[in-house]
């Protein structure tokens, strides 16, 4: 069984173990760890169950993977992620993803070379969940300044209106408005290409492809080395509050939709931070190069 941590453990008990049994067949399980699920329970209980054995090896074991290579992708992932991927522990789920230490420094006094608006785009009437934007800058540096954010619960027109307005009220380095184009997402998008033809060009559709925990732990690493710079409180980022407390609760947060746009928002320029946190990390002759 081939990342045997991700499959149904049924697939074992039910249906591979007993296909095994007429002839005492042999079973490998082979897995990068995910959490403590059924395969790391079995594979204590292999270290100690006669006629089972137990293995265990780093991405350093590997003869075909250069240590050099390895140290790089520290750089770019959060700690949590490097122990599990490169080091196959077994890391417990709990606790939140995002550390408020994470973003100690506040505020971006660095020049703001591109705008981005994300926007997580759920809509229905009153009980359903929250539309939410953020207003992203990337930095002089390739970090990401959050610059403004905005949460509301809008029927569909309204929602539309709202996209427009904060896309022209920002329009100055305006480079990227992504939406999630699924189910709302899809029509909203063509919506507003129709209605705004000359926004048209900067509306890019976002479909996600893992879920909402897993794309929160894939960005976690920007924010763990410090490329992502929040805004300093105050009057003028009332907005800033309910973000936080969204931000530092999740995955237990009422409400993911501010996260949502904030993982999307990330997601989207990761190949920026890439070369932002690679150019930080540099030695400082590898700079003048």
């Amino acid at each position: 069984m081939d990342e045997a941590a991700v499959q149904a453990e049924v697939a074992w008990t039910d249906s591979l173990r007993a296909a095994l049994a007429d002839k005492e067949g042999w079973a490998i399980f082979i897995s990068t760890p995910a959490g403590k699920t059924w395969f790391y329970h079995l594979f204590e209980a292999a270290k100690r169950r006669k006629g089972w054995a137990a293995f265990q090896f780093t991405s350093y074991d590997n003869p075909y993977l250069p240590p050099g290579e390895i140290d790089s992708s520290k750089l770019v992932m959060s700690s949590k992620s490097f122990a599990q991927e490169h080091l196959a522990e077994f890391i417990s789920a709990g606790g939140s993803t995002f550390k408020r230490e994470w973003f100690s420094e506040r505020g971006c006094n660095d020049e703001i070379i591109a705008r981005v608006l994300s926007f997580d785009t759920a809509y229905g009437g009153k009980g359903s969940d929250f539309s939410a934007g953020l207003l992203g800058g990337i930095t002089s540096k390739y970090q990401v300044a959050v610059l403004a954010g905005w949460r509301d619960r809008l029927e569909f027109p309204q929602l539309q209106r709202k996209i427009e307005s904060m896309a022209r009220t920002n329009i100055n380095g305006l480079k990227w408005i992504l939406v999630e184009s699924k189910a709302s997402g899809t029509s909203l998008i063509q919506s507003l290409k129709e209605t705004a033809p000359d926004l048209a060009g900067l509306f890019v559709p976002i479909t996600p492809t893992e879920d909402k925990e897993r794309r929160a732990d894939l960005i976690s690493g920007w924010c763990e080395h410090q490329m992502i710079l929040l805004p300093k409180p105050g009057p003028e980022n009332a907005w800033l509050l309910q973000f936080e407390d969204d931000l530092f609760a999740f995955p237990s947060c009422e409400f993911k939709d501010y996260v949502d746009s904030f993982t999307q928002l990330l997601q989207f320029l990761s190949h920026y931070l890439s070369e932002g946190l690679r150019y930080r990390a540099a030695p400082e002759w590898e700079k003048l190069v």
